[in-house]
């Protein structure tokens, strides 16, 4: 088995949220979902990152984002 299945198959939860999250990410800087999926994810991922986590150099958590209804 090599090195990066191994480590693939090692991840703890946090991890793997975290391959979750970048993976979102990056699917919404290349146009994957439409606007309403968008905030649905952000909304998901904002429930796993802490607030200290949260800066405005963060290039998806940012208060240009804030959806408001």
């Amino acid at each position: 088995m090599s090195e990066l299945n191994q480590s693939l198959q090692e991840l703890n939860p946090k991890q793997a949220i975290n391959v979750l999250i970048q993976a979102a990410r990056i699917g919404q800087s290349k146009g994957a979902y439409s606007l309403e999926d968008a905030s649905l994810i952000m909304n998901a991922i904002k429930v796993f990152i802490p607030a200290e986590e949260k800066t405005e150099d963060d290039p998806v958590i940012n208060k240009e984002e804030v959806v408001t209804e």
